[in-house]
């Protein structure tokens, strides 16, 4: 069994596959929220795939580092475990890493870090999640700078950003081709090629003959793959799918989704033109997540190390709601309470030592 943990608003980029292309795979592919695996009492034998990893808040991340290391000294090499929560590398490490070790020539800034960039024109974008750029391109100190301060009019937190400088890999044409390839326990399974006049492609924009056979060619192919192979073993991810373009004749890097839209349903008559696009990768696919689920003579099972920890969350949180829920109830009712006898033993004291009434 293949046990892919995810976070649950997120969870329909595996189930949406299972749900159509990958109907042949629903048998052995489990799809488990986070917040779920954190409260399962056992752990059962089998491949576990730490997906969705840049998502996790740090206190989530290391809890699932905790399951990941109860999993590894209970049954070592013997079951397959893809990522680790904590160590594989989140997208501003693995980009200046890249570009540190010369294999991207764009170099990227926390926003927060006081860098400025080196070169422009950038662009800035959020340092976890796959929306892509939240700018234009940038083409000065002075826009950058007037983009941060509208920012900070607007109140928009600038802890989660990042300054990418821009990387042209457009061909003599004008075009972009955004390829992107899948990395699964060793293995490159190349996805698509997307081809448009824009720098950043979230879907294809243009899809003719000749661009689909160019897909099917490139899935095909072992094109650039001891550079990718490489790239995911600097970042410590074993499972992802890497967005890249070709600067140069060298691999240049957008990011690593550990997270990745496998293939879902056809929604338009112009991805229905690609069909045989998909079902080249889904053949690959399918035969990459049998190969790992392939575990035999394995029983037995573990206790979450996990669960307790949660349920240590949960009850000190039902405690602080208990005695917030309690403070507001009853504490103005008591402190009116302490008022009257105040006020009475005052009238009292009065009495008896003044003899007034």
């Amino acid at each position: 069994m293949i046990y892919y943990l995810v976070n649950r608003e997120y969870s329909n980029t595996m189930t949406s596959f299972l749900s159509s292309w990958g109907r042949n795979l629903k048998s052995i592919i489990e799809v488990i929220p986070y917040e779920k695996i954190f409260t399962r009492r056992f752990l059962l034998p089998g491949t576990y795939i730490f997906a969705d990893i840049e998502r996790l808040n740090p206190a989530d991340a290391e809890l699932a580092a905790i399951i990941w290391d109860a999993l590894r000294s209970r049954w070592g090499e013997e079951i397959i475990i893809l990522n680790h929560p904590t160590r594989s590398m989140r997208r501003f490490e693995l980009l200046r890493n890249l570009y540190e070790t010369g294999i991207n020539f764009h170099n990227v800034y926390m926003l927060t870090n006081g860098e400025m960039p080196e070169r422009y024109p950038v662009f800035l974008r959020n340092s976890n999640d796959h929306g892509g750029a939240t700018s234009s391109l940038l083409y000065s100190l002075k826009e950058l700078k007037d983009i941060i301060a509208r920012m900070d009019d607007q109140g928009k937190s600038r802890e989660d950003k990042l300054i990418v400088e821009f990387c042209n890999t457009s061909d003599a044409d004008g075009l972009f081709k955004k390829k992107s390839s899948f990395f699964i326990n060793g293995r490159i399974i190349h996805r698509h090629i997307f081809c448009g006049k824009n720098w950043q492609l979230k879907k294809p924009e243009i899809i003719n003959l000749p661009m689909i056979k160019d897909e099917l060619a490139f899935i095909e192919s072992h094109e650039h793959e001891m550079a990718l192979k490489e790239i995911f073993n600097l970042a410590r991810i074993d499972y992802g799918r890497i967005d890249y373009g070709i600067k140069d004749g060298k691999v240049q890097v957008w990011e690593i989704n550990t997270n990745p839209g496998v293939a879902g349903l056809v929604r338009s008559s112009v991805q229905d033109r690609r069909e045989e696009v998909h079902r080249a990768f889904v053949v690959q696919v399918e035969e990459a997540f049998t190969h790992i689920e392939n575990i035999t003579g394995i029983v037995g099972r573990i206790e979450n190390p996990a669960c307790e920890i949660t349920g240590s969350r949960k009850r000190k949180k039902l405690k602080k709601r208990f005695k917030r829920a309690f403070r507001d109830s009853f504490m103005p009712f008591m402190a009116r309470s302490r008022s009257y006898v105040r006020l009475q033993f005052g009238e009292l004291e009065k009495h008896l030592f003044t003899g007034k009434k």
